[in-house]
């Protein structure tokens, strides 16, 4: 028997074999309008109404977003044991049936957005122990059933971005031990109870913009020592408590832009030690209280653009001893105190562009030692005075 010969009737049983054992695969055909690359499958705007049948089992990834596909139907996956990803963007979902992933062990991502879910149920998850990221946003989910998340130990990322939802249950989010960032921006939220925010220990960004919040209470908080981006933008915001971020130790950004702030008190944001950028702007902020801000020693970008601030006295910026960059463009300036920038000389750009000032003392300038950009467009500066 030659070597040749030999090779022949080896390589023919192992053919022979993959069909015994993986018959589906063998006889598997890739869809029309899609691709089969390694183990997974693309198939983005492939005009399908439903998830293509006989997927062989070894796949690990299934694409199929910008289809029609409108139910998810457990029989379709429950072969498919070796899934790592699952991406069903801009389908026109409206249905999962519960227990549709049970079998998805391996599952680590879960991206449904922009479909029509209107909820997510007690066991619409259950099954998906491995899953990390979740995406459910642009939806229509106004209800999320207490436990929904409690099937999802190694949860990392969820995103429940542009939906309806106006409650967060009690406890949410509480069990989820490895969460690290949440999105709930662009919902309707109107109040957090300190019972729905114990938050998992290891977040770190938490994202509230464009909801309806009308204020921040010294309880939401507590305990949530490892965040480290917190976004409150574009909500209603017109009262922050004393001491309501003395627990978020180590956050590094706070933003509370476009709110009705009309002051900072004091010890409103007592506590942010490490804090590194404060976006304060687009609010309606007219007094920020001597002191309020002198245990913000790390801070190095500060934006009050477009509030009403009339005048800047001396201290208002003490304790600021590493602010690199101030912006108090379109306030109403009219006057600033000599002495006001003489604790934060580290200043290396300032924005007092579109304001009503007039007069300058000479010490100004003597006091900002690091400037690179200073920018008065637009005031009505008539004299700069040697006034000290």
């Amino acid at each position: 028997m030659t070597m040749g010969y030999l090779s022949v009737v080896i390589f023919s049983l192992a053919v022979q074999l993959s069909l015994l054992f993986n018959p589906i695969e063998a006889t598997w055909q890739c869809p029309e309008a899609c691709s089969c690359t390694g183990a997974s499958l693309y198939c983005f705007a492939a005009s399908l109404i439903e998830i293509p049948s006989e997927i062989p089992d070894t796949y690990e990834g299934l694409y199929l977003g910008f289809n029609g596909i409108q139910n998810v139907e457990r029989d379709s996956l429950s072969h498919l044991g070796n899934l790592r990803l699952i991406d069903l963007t801009s389908n026109g979902i409206f249905q999962i049936n519960d227990a549709t992933f049970q079998e998805l062990q391996t599952l680590e991502t879960l991206r449904l957005p922009f479909n029509n879910l209107r909820a997510i149920t007690v066991d619409l998850l259950s099954g998906l122990r491995s899953l990390e990221v979740l995406d459910v946003s642009n939806n229509v989910i106004d209800r999320i059933d207490p436990g929904s998340f409690d099937h999802l130990p190694n949860i990392k990322e969820i995103n429940l971005r542009s939906n309806l939802i106006e409650l967060l249950h009690p406890m949410m989010f509480r069990s989820l031990a490895n969460l690290e960032i949440i999105s709930l921006r662009s919902n309707f939220i109107e109040e957090i109870a300190s019972t729905a925010l114990p938050l998992p220990s290891n977040l770190t960004e938490l994202d509230l913009r464009y909801n309806d919040l009308y204020e921040i209470d010294d309880e939401i908080f507590r305990q949530q020592s490892r965040l480290k981006t917190l976004l409150l933008g574009n909500n209603y915001i017109s009262y922050i408590a004393e001491m309501a971020f003395t627990d978020i130790t180590y956050l590094e950004e706070l933003d509370v832009s476009s709110n009705e702030l009309e002051s900072i008190p004091p010890e409103a944001l007592g506590g942010l030690r490490n804090l590194n950028i404060l976006d304060l702007s687009d609010n309606k902020i007219e007094v920020i209280t001597i002191g309020a801000l002198r245990t913000l020693e790390k801070l190095e970008e500060l934006d009050l653009t477009r509030n009403s601030l009339s005048e800047l006295e001396f201290a208002m910026f003490s304790g600021l001893n590493n602010l690199k960059v101030l912006n108090l463009h379109k306030n109403v300036i009219e006057l600033i105190h000599p002495g006001t920038f003489r604790a934060v000389q580290s200043l290396e750009k300032v924005n007092l562009g579109f304001n009503y000032i007039r007069n300058i003392s000479a010490m100004f300038y003597q006091d900002l030692i690091n400037i690179r950009e200073l920018d008065f467009e637009l005031n009505q500066i008539e004299e700069i005075t040697s006034q000290t």
